[in-house]
Formats: C-alpha cells, sequence, structure tokens
C-alpha cells in the first residue's frame, strides 16, 4: 500500500513538472507573437515597412534573405551619395540598393556587387524610404511563412497545441483529488 501511493506521488510529480514545461511553452510562444505583432504594427505606424532581400546586388553588405526595414518618412530631399534606398521599378517591385549620385533630375543607384548603375533614375514619385536597418535571414523565415507552406505548418503547430491542451484537460479530469 505505501509502494502505490509513492508511485501515485512521484506520478503526480512528474505530471505536474510536464504540466509546468508545457505551459510555460505555450506561454513563451504566446508572447513572444504578441510582441511580435505589437512591434511589427507599431513600426508600420510609424513609418516603417519590411521587405525580403530576394538578390545578392547587395551583398555583402546586406545578404540574400535579410529582412530590410525602410522608413518611408524619411525625406527625399535629405539622401546623400551612400545611403541605400528602396525605390519601385518599373516593373512594380521594389529595388533596394545604394545611392552612387544625386542630381536635379533624381537619384543614381546600384547595387554594390554589380558593375554599373540601375540605369533607372529614382525621383520623388518611385522613392518608397531609406534604409534603417537590414536583419540577415529574418527574411527567409518570413517569406516561408507566407507561402501555402508555411500557412499550413503554422496552421498545424496551432492545432497541435490545441490538441495537447485538450488532451491534458481531459486527463486531470480523472485526477481531481477528493
Amino acid at each position: 500500500m505505501k509502494k502505490i501511493n509513492k508511485t501515485n506521488k512521484t506520478e503526480k510529480k512528474i505530471r505536474m513538472k510536464i504540466k509546468n514545461i508545457y505551459f510555460l511553452t505555450i506561454n513563451i510562444f504566446l508572447t513572444c507573437g504578441m510582441f511580435i505583432a505589437v512591434a511589427a504594427a507599431s513600426m508600420y505606424i510609424a513609418g516603417y515597412r519590411f521587405y525580403v532581400i530576394q538578390s545578392g546586388s547587395m551583398e555583402p553588405c546586406i545578404p540574400v534573405g535579410s529582412l530590410a526595414v525602410v522608413s518611408v518618412k524619411y525625406p527625399y530631399e535629405k539622401l546623400n551619395s551612400g545611403d541605400v534606398i528602396c525605390y519601385e521599378s518599373p516593373l512594380g517591385k521594389s529595388v533596394t540598393h545604394r545611392v552612387v549620385s544625386v542630381s536635379e533630375e533624381g537619384l543614381v543607384t546600384k547595387g554594390d556587387e554589380n558593375e554599373i548603375s540601375d540605369g533607372i533614375l529614382t525621383t520623388q514619385e518611385n522613392y518608397i524610404g531609406c534604409l534603417t536597418v537590414s536583419l540577415p535571414h529574418l527574411g527567409f523565415v518570413i517569406d516561408y511563412f507566407s507561402t501555402m507552406r508555411g500557412r499550413i505548418l503554422m496552421f498545424f503547430l496551432l492545432l497541435c497545441l490545441l490538441l495537447a491542451e485538450a488532451v491534458s484537460a481531459f486527463f486531470d479530469v480523472g485526477n481531481i483529488e477528493r
């Protein structure tokens, strides 16, 4: 009889530790998710936009897969040679390149790895903003979760968390002490 009670107490302690680890993990994920969502929304409101670097034209300064944070409120008139900007190309794609010269007609830009300039004059009309910071490799994560496969993975991870919660609640019903 004493051995059974000792086993039950050990099992209860193990269950409680697992449950505590489980809830701590869920709280960490939810807190991080909320923090990221609030930070991204705040930055958007403050005039920052996020772009994923798709080509190696700015390497090694900005590697492929970096997340570029661009200030859309940075004044076009304050741009100088050496600034990294984001502009919209005639094809409608955003391009992040360095300003190599400034003139009355506009800005001449080129990628750090490119031998020649872009051949496109950046004016106030196609200027998006000035690079504030680039975060290497974070763009790969953003890109992945914006695909159908990434969204399905996120859905199944959330489903697994909900399922684990339901199973945990189901097994706890029988452990109520009287």
